[in-house]
Parts: structure tokens; C-alpha cells; sequence
């Protein structure tokens, strides 16, 4: 896995899957450009979180422990 992940959506937008970490390991996804689409990412994360990118500027900072990736920060939207 990169450790920054740029997020550029047309209209249609899509969901965002990203695999297992290594203990300890950071990610941040940051939503660069959009066409009026949005992102929705809800595979492997703690407390079976949604997390949506809907603007440009939309980030999130994840950290994976536990067999999961946590949320630790950012502007997308988190619901649980």
C-alpha cells in the first residue's frame, strides 16, 4: 500500500477498497479533484465506519492496528 492515495471522481463517483496493512502503518486518502461525484470507502474499517470524500480537499488519515483501519483524522465525513 502507498502511503497517499489521491482521489480524483467524475460524476459517477465510486467506492474505495483498500486491502489490509501492516501493523502500525498510516494511510491518508485525499480527494483532489471531482466531477460532482463522491467516494464512499467501508471495507476493513473499525466500527464499521463509512467514510465519504465529497469535495475536493476531503482527507482521512487511517491507522491500521487490530486487524483494522482506524480513523485518526481528516475532513471527509465518518459515520458509524
Amino acid at each position: 500500500n502507498k502511503l497517499v492515495t489521491h482521489l480524483n471522481s467524475d460524476a459517477s463517483g465510486g467506492s474505495l477498497t483498500i486491502g489490509a496493512g501492516n501493523t502500525n502503518q498510516i494511510k491518508i486518502i485525499c480527494m483532489t479533484a471531482t466531477a460532482g461525484g463522491t467516494f464512499t470507502m467501508s471495507s476493513n474499517i473499525a466500527g464499521n465506519a463509512v467514510i465519504t470524500f465529497n469535495n475536493v480537499g476531503d482527507t482521512s488519515t487511517l491507522l491500521y492496528t487490530n486487524n483494522k483501519w482506524f480513523v485518526i483524522g481528516g475532513t471527509a465525513n465518518v459515520t458509524y
